[in-house]
Order: C-alpha cells, then sequence, then structure tokens
C-alpha cells in the first residue's frame, strides 16, 4: 500500500469515528412538531446528521477493513491462521476487555446512591452469573462492539467470502446489495450491511487495488456527487421525519449511504490535490475514540440532562456538547495514555 493511500485510510476512518459518535449522540425523544405542526428544525438538523449523513460511517469501516483483510490474502491455510491470530490480538481482546469495562462502569454507578437514580431499566445489580457472561460476551454495555464481533466473524470466514469475490468476478456482491438495499437479511451469522461492505473491500483488494492508490481530482465530478449526496440527505431527513415508509424510500436511503461513501472518498482526493489535507497525530487515535466513546457518552449526555433539564432545546444542545466533549476528552486521554504508558495503550487498542 502506498503512502496516499494509507494517510487517506487514516483520515476517512477518524471522519467515520467522528460521525459514529454523532450517530450515537441522536435522541429519538426530541420535540418532533413545531407550534405550526410542521417537523421541528432541531428534530430535523439532528435528523439529517445523525440517521442520515454518519449512516455512512459503518458501511465504510467494513469497507475498509475487508479491503485491509484481503489486499495481501493467500488462499492457504497458513496465511488464514496467521490473519486469524493476528485479529485475535486486535479484535478480540480489546472486545472483551471494553465490554468488561463498560459493565463494570455501569455496575459501579448502579450501585452507588447519588447515581443509581440516572438508571431505571437494565439493572445489572440483579444479574445472574450467566447473565453477567452473557452480556460481556453477546450483547456488551458499549453496544458500539458489535462492529468488532461482526468484523471477526466475516474474519473467520474469510476463505468462503474470498472463493465467492474471486470465482464470481464480484458478482454475489451484487446480490447482497440488492437485498440489502430492500432491508432483506437472509444472512444470519453477521448483518447482511456488515457482509456487503467487508464483501465489497475484498473485491477492491483483490481486483481493483490500482484504483484505489489514484488521486481522482475531478473537482466538477467530486462537486457533483456532493451536490446530489446533500439533495438525498435533505430528502431523506423529511421522509424519516414524516414517518414515510417504502420501498422507493428505503431504496433513495440507501442510495444516499452509496453517494454519501462516495463523495467522502472523492472529496479527500479534490482537497489533497489542493494541498488542503494536513496529517494530524490525533487522527490515529480513531480506534481508542471508537471503544472509549460508550457509555461515556450517555453518561455525559445524562448528566448534562440532569443540569439542563429536559426541553427541545436543552436537548438540542446536549445533542451537540455531548459528542463534541466525547471526542475531545477521548483525544486527550488517548494522547496522555499512549505518552505515558505506551504498551498500555497498545494492549487496550489491540497494537494499534
Amino acid at each position: 500500500m502506498n503512502k496516499f493511500l494509507s494517510e487517506k485510510l487514516v483520515v476517512i476512518s477518524f471522519i467515520s469515528i467522528l460521525l459514529v459518535v454523532f450517530l450515537h449522540a441522536y435522541g429519538p425523544d426530541v420535540t418532533l412538531k413545531s407550534n405550526s405542526g410542521s417537523l421541528g428544525f432541531f428534530y430535523l438538523l439532528q435528523l439529517f446528521l445523525s440517521q442520515v449523513i454518519a449512516r455512512i460511517a459503518v458501511p465504510s469501516f467494513f469497507f475498509v477493513s475487508g479491503y485491509l483483510f484481503f489486499i495481501n490474502y493467500y488462499p492457504n491455510k497458513r496465511s488464514y491462521i496467521d490473519k486469524l491470530r493476528k485479529r485475535v490480538k486486535s479484535i478480540v481482546l480489546p472486545y472483551l476487555l471494553w465490554s468488561v469495562f463498560s459493565f463494570a462502569i455501569f455496575y459501579v454507578l448502579q450501585s452507588l446512591p447519588p447515581f443509581s437514580r440516572f438508571f431505571s431499566k437494565d439493572l445489572l445489580t440483579s444479574y445472574s452469573l450467566e447473565q453477567i457472561v452473557g452480556r460481556i460476551i453477546l450483547r456488551p454495555i458499549a453496544y458500539q462492539l458489535w462492529f468488532l464481533k461482526d468484523l471477526f466473524l466475516l474474519c473467520i470466514i474469510s476463505p468462503a467470502l474470498y472463493f465467492l469475490t474471486k470465482k464470481s468476478y464480484g458478482i454475489w456482491i451484487v446480490i447482497l446489495a440488492f437485498f440489502w438495499s430492500l432491508n432483506y437479511s437472509f444472512f444470519y451469522i453477521v448483518r447482511i450491511e456488515s457482509l456487503l461492505f467487508f464483501s465489497s473491500g475484498s473485491l477492491f483488494a483483490i481486483y481493483f487495488k490500482h484504483v484505489l492508490v489514484k488521486t481522482n481530482d475531478n473537482s466538477l465530478f467530486t462537486k457533483s456527487i456532493l451536490l446530489i449526496w446533500i439533495i438525498l440527505s435533505g430528502l431523506n431527513s423529511y421522509f424519516i421525519g414524516a414517518g414515510t415508509s417504502n420501498e422507493g424510500i428505503t431504496l433513495l436511503y440507501k442510495l444516499g449511504i452509496i453517494v454519501g461513501m462516495l463523495s467522502l472518498w472523492n472529496l479527500y482526493d479534490l482537497l489533497y490535490a489542493k494541498n488542503l489535507i494536513k496529517q494530524f497525530s490525533f487522527f490515529s487515535n480513531s480506534f481508542f475514540i471508537y471503544v472509549f466513546h460508550e457509555p461515556v457518552l450517555t453518561m455525559i449526555k445524562k448528566g448534562l440532562m440532569s443540569v439542563f433539564g429536559v426541553t427541545s432545546i436543552s436537548k438540542f444542545c446536549v445533542y451537540l456538547i455531548a459528542p463534541v466533549s466525547t471526542i475531545v476528552i477521548g483525544v486527550f486521554l488517548a494522547f496522555f495514555i499512549k505518552k505515558k504508558y505506551p504498551k498500555v495503550y497498545g494492549f487496550i487498542t489491540g497494537g494499534r
């Protein structure tokens, strides 16, 4: 992989992490209607950012992960075992570590009277040992960890994915895209979205790796695709807010995700061509922010709501302040741990 693509993947991963935090900051209890009965501005803006724009983040992660997994993939037992061994360190161990951490944090908070009032459901203090183990392994408190679980399962079945992609020349991915576009899932090991975009990454690693290492500085194309994405995002936000749902709306929503991913990818190239992209050291902290942001984000939201009260404006302020605060805390904490305890940082981030 050349330097350009390596730096590009780092930046896109960091942007995707920021989008994930805002996605999880979404609060569906924001007032839906204004006094005139129309959709409220704060509600629409929150939908636009979290439920439409930010939805490109997870597919982007799986695409990048699939590409990186298969870029130097050899269909033999030794290569397969070697890759799985590395993923145990980079995926499984962080998954278990952060799952235990998030469970412990919530358990302690629910046990302390000053904080227990913030929890009315899912009381961990009443769990049996079997429930605790199940919650840590299968349903982490830090719910964003589902991505790591799906990712490792995809790595396990990677020989089958390689065979299907190689032999069908990617045709089977088109079939996956068709079912994904209709919200139909027939694959019960992982989410179909995970399977589709991880496999799409494998397609580019196997057949089109030369495409990704080139810059596309076509300004007109990039600006056009960005404009289309903004228009699609506005329409999708309105349809979601209005509760409009049919196959056409679903297809429009999924099209918006694909166009959004393409927009982000090409926007980087355009900014790079104009020397407007700089590499900052905190870009490399993406994984830490990802595993750290929950349950911290939820705790900050609960704390801010208790201070600001419950109004439409206060909810929206919390929606903006909580994710930004979480990201800033995550960046500074990552820098601190990495500088003071580099081995600890490496362990909790799977060697990243």
